[in-house]
């Protein structure tokens, strides 16, 4: 086996993180709760919307390829590409998987409301009574983020790296930190790579099998001096299927802070019982009413990340549900956290 590591592309990509220029002078003019020509979907309690009528409301054009089976949103300075095949998103560079999928209905596409979010920096809602879906610009942290990529394949490894580098803030030691935790994240998951790669091609070299890793990040929430990333680390070793493990980094960017969910509210919140008390209600909601492991509550410094509905607590797989169940998250929403928390993570409104 060659024991060299051949990077064969290690770029920096600007990745236009929901339009920062428009979000920091407040959006774009004749944008702001602008009624869409389109109707919003529930599906599994998510709000989906159609990608068309969005895009071309907020001055994108709209580009379909039946050829490629893909979808390109064009505006000047940027690019967004939908693959209907493999449900790729690219955004000026940065490459992932839209994990929520979307809906196919009567000819037209459906997104998640997040879709919107992350990749047009415009907040989605929806007057169900009167079916009108409205738009909102979202204030973005004045920070750039640029995507980090690194891939090889070295025969015995298929390796694909992709992490964020962030730019812009006043205070370059707090910059420095956050960077260098994503850098050590992102190189841990490259080094177990080369690991099973060493692993595979001593054992199954002779069946064709190869270790593959695949690591990449969502931002999940960039507002309010508050920045929350989610990344998601797939190794496969050769077995069944592979296994992907989730992490997430909340920071307080004035401060450079680490929040772990603790942090965020104050000793005699009780936020275990209430965030405990709403999963099991969401578990009925969908019709879960037995797991893999019997869930009573979680812990005090269970996995999260942040978002503009509340604060999603995620759950490792098989760690109360089976594989097929993926990561399971949870959203507990805004309302039910108001006088808990002690930490500012959403703007006053």
């Amino acid at each position: 086996m060659k024991k060299g590591f051949l990077v064969l592309a290690v770029v920096l990509l600007c990745v236009g993180m929901a339009l920062p220029a428009a979000a920091a002078e407040g959006g774009q003019p004749g944008i702001e709760g602008k009624k869409v020509n389109g109707s919003g979907l529930i599906f599994d309690g998510e709000l989906f919307v159609p990608l068309r009528a969005v895009a071309e409301s907020t001055g994108y054009s709209v580009r379909w390829s039946e050829a490629d089976n893909k979808i390109t949103l064009l505006k000047p300075g940027q690019e967004i590409i939908l693959s209907l095949t493999d449900r790729k998103v690219s955004v000026s560079g940065h490459q992932y998987f839209l994990m929520e999928g979307y809906k196919l209905i009567d000819g037209r596409t459906y997104v998640p409301q997040n879709f919107i979010a992350d990749n047009l920096g415009f907040q989605v809602q929806w007057d169900k009574e009167n079916d009108v879906v409205f738009l909102s610009s979202i204030q973005l942290n004045p920070v750039t983020v640029k995507t980090k990529i690194i891939t090889s394949d070295t025969g015995s490894l298929l390796l694909n790296i992709q992490y964020p580098e962030i730019e812009g803030l006043a205070d370059e030691s707090i910059q420095s930190k956050i960077n260098g935790t994503f850098e050590k994240i992102a190189d841990q998951a490259r080094a177990e790579g080369i690991k099973n790669g060493d692993v595979i091609s001593g054992e199954s070299a002779a069946r064709n099998v190869r270790a593959e890793t695949y690591f990449n990040y969502r931002i999940k929430y960039n507002q309010n001096d508050i920045l929350s990333v989610v990344f998601q680390n797939y190794q496969y070793t050769g077995g069944a299927h592979g296994l992907t493990v989730q992490s997430s980094y909340t920071f307080n960017l004035k401060t450079g802070r680490q929040y772990g969910l603790n942090d965020l509210f104050g000793d005699d919140a009780g936020y275990v019982s209430l965030i405990s008390r709403e999963i099991k209600s969401q578990l009925a909601e969908r019709g879960i009413m037995e797991t893999l492991n019997p869930f009573e509550a979680i812990k005090a410094d269970q996995d999260f990340y942040v978002n503009d509905k509340g604060i999603v607590i995620y759950f490792q797989q098989y760690e109360i549900m089976p594989y097929a169940y993926g990561i399971p998250e949870f959203t507990i929403g805004r309302a039910s956290l108001a006088g808990l928390l002690k930490e500012n993570i959403w703007p006053v409104e």
